[in-house]
């Protein structure tokens, strides 16, 4: 994963620096960003669009199975 700036950071995905900003210290911002914006991100940090909010989960079904709030059967695809 790349460390870059706000601003460039914001350069590479085309919103201010302030969005950046907010995106970091606020992760409801982030949610609400555009898939586009989302993708943009992830390709400056040269990361999966995923692991922005998984991390290193990412791609783990069990990790996400475990931590579920809701029930999932055995033979059920996540």
């Amino acid at each position: 994963m790349r460390g870059l700036s706000q601003e460039e950071m914001a350069k590479k995905v085309n919103v201010s620096t302030r969005t950046i900003w907010s995106y970091e210290n606020d992760i409801n911002n982030l949610r609400n960003a555009s898939y586009n914006t989302i993708s943009l991100i992830a390709n400056a940090l040269e990361i999966r669009t995923g692991q922005i909010f998984l991390g290193d989960n990412f791609g783990k079904t069990d990790f996400i199975i475990k931590n579920s709030k809701f029930p999932v059967r055995h033979n059920e695809v996540v």
